[in-house]
């Protein structure tokens, strides 16, 4: 997986929002505003070295077929979201 991949594959299509702390942050806030997911890639560009993307898949609470699936448009933000919630990785919505 290059950087650019990972940026509009992954950032992107999840709704993830970025910053600059030395590496480049992404961080997922659900419907409510909480934070339920971050990661951290390297200022770089190319490819991502194998570890690095086995730590962002472990950071971002997937395994490997679910990150392809999600490389792939199989599994969107609502998706994601729910399955963070099933993994108990994410709080379930407040009731009104």
């Amino acid at each position: 997986m290059t950087v650019g991949d990972f940026d509009h594959q992954v950032v992107r299509k999840l709704g993830m929002q970025t910053c600059k702390s030395g590496d480049r942050l992404a961080m997922l806030y659900d419907e409510e505003g909480r934070l339920v997911a971050r990661t951290e890639r390297p200022e770089q560009s190319g490819n991502l070295q194998d570890h690095i993307v086995q730590r962002i898949r472990q950071q971002l609470h997937l395994n490997e077929d679910e990150l392809k699936q999600v490389a792939g448009c199989t599994i969107d933000r609502p998706a994601y979201l729910a399955l963070l919630r099933q993994k108990g990785k994410a709080p379930k919505l407040s009731q009104p």
